[in-house]
């Protein structure tokens, strides 16, 4: 374990807002800004299933690349304090409590957001990894990658689980050579709340299935996928198996393995248990997907809509699964041009409160920075 230098902002914001009020960018009806004003760019929100913790990322330095290092930023709504902590790359997930990140790309690493500690669970070169989730206490970390043999293909596909800092799950999912008949899995990971099981994806036969850590059993979760596609549906791919591992992908899921965001033929779907399934607002590729709540209660999406002037805006909108009932929490200027309005979704907690980023032009120049904003 490492320990990350960590500095305070500020208490309440207010101080940072003194010093540079004049060179803030109006707040969208409906929301509260909780990103600095400093000048900078802030992306890539998350918010924690508890909704009082909010972590993005200081946006990259011209020219850098995506991913490069840049500050990891954790705003504590119900104290109004926010920290930062250096030198971290992508966030892959909040804990529910928002006590741990973990983040990265060849690194992947676990943050305590409260004192800055790292524990690195995984390091060196790989072809990238699927996806990394946490319990909701945050000392739970599952995630799934390509193994490189000998640092070169074939690879296997394996997952890893580490509990307080320990490794305690190194389980191959899919060798590079499969056996007949052997199941085929996708990158997609979940774990519940406690910790105890793993939410995976079965490309086929279609499935989710979760794997509980303490036996090592696997089951199917029987959630209700959108009818079997036919032949002419499946164009290039004459066989099921293939057309399901290139056309497919589960990719959100709530804590409790109850529902799951699910894709397929460019539709978007909601797949419950015991429910039929439910197609998501539809949004254009270069729309973030719809964002799910830990306790899969409510969705987080983006919806195109057209002004009384025929001009197009997004809404930002959640929407109460139980109810059915819908809020728009934002809507953006009319559209113009190529000039992105949403920086990435953002997510939703399990009282509905999200978070988005949003792109505002600053005062001076034409280059645009990110402003992350939590919905009141």
């Amino acid at each position: 374990m490492r320990n990350v230098r960590r500095t305070a902002i500020a208490v309440g914001l207010v101080v940072l807002v003194g010093v540079v009020a004049s060179c803030a960018a109006p707040v969208p009806p409906g929301a509260r800004r909780v990103s600095p004003v400093d000048g900078t760019g802030y992306v890539d929100p998350l918010i924690s299933g508890d909704g009082d913790t909010v972590v993005y990322r200081r946006e990259a330095d011209r020219g850098a690349e995506y991913d490069a290092p840049t500050d990891l930023v954790v705003t504590r709504l119900s104290t109004a304090t926010t920290t930062v902590v250096p030198g971290v790359r992508l966030i892959h997930a909040v804990s529910h409590d928002g006590s741990h990140v973990v983040h990265g790309v060849s690194d992947l690493v676990v943050t305590d957001t409260a004192s800055g500690d790292d524990v690195v669970v995984r390091s060196g070169p790989s072809l990238g990894f699927g996806e990394a989730a946490l319990s909701a206490d945050g000392r739970t970390v599952a995630f799934t990658e390509y193994h490189l043999t000998g640092g070169w293909c074939p690879c296997d596909l394996r997952l890893h689980v580490w509990r307080d800092g320990v490794e305690v799950l190194d389980r191959l999912l899919e060798p590079f050579v499969r056996p007949e008949g052997a199941p085929r899995f996708g990158r997609f990971v979940q774990l519940d709340s406690a910790g105890e099981r793993v939410f995976l994806q079965q490309f086929y036969p279609r499935a989710v299935v979760a794997l509980e850590l303490s036996s090592g059993e696997l089951t199917e979760v029987p959630v209700q996928f959108p009818p079997t596609p036919g032949p002419d549906e499946r164009g290039a791919y004459d066989d099921p198996e293939d057309f399901y591992w290139a056309g497919s992908r589960v990719d959100a899921g709530a804590q409790d393995g109850s529902a799951f965001r699910y894709d397929e033929l460019g539709a978007t779907y909601l797949v419950r248990v015991g429910v039929p399934p439910t197609v998501l607002p539809p949004n254009r590729i270069s729309d973030p997907p719809p964002s799910l709540s830990p306790n899969g209660r409510w969705i987080a999406f983006i919806e195109r809509i057209r002004t009384s002037t025929g001009q197009e805006q997004l809404s930002y909108r959640v929407r109460d699964l139980d109810t059915g009932v819908t809020r728009q929490v934002v809507a953006s200027e009319p559209l113009v041009g190529t000039r992105p309005t949403f920086n990435g979704l953002g997510s939703v907690a399990d009282s509905g409160r999200a978070t988005f980023g949003h792109w505002a032009a600053p005062p001076s120049g034409p280059w645009p920075r990110s402003i992350v904003y939590v919905d009141d």
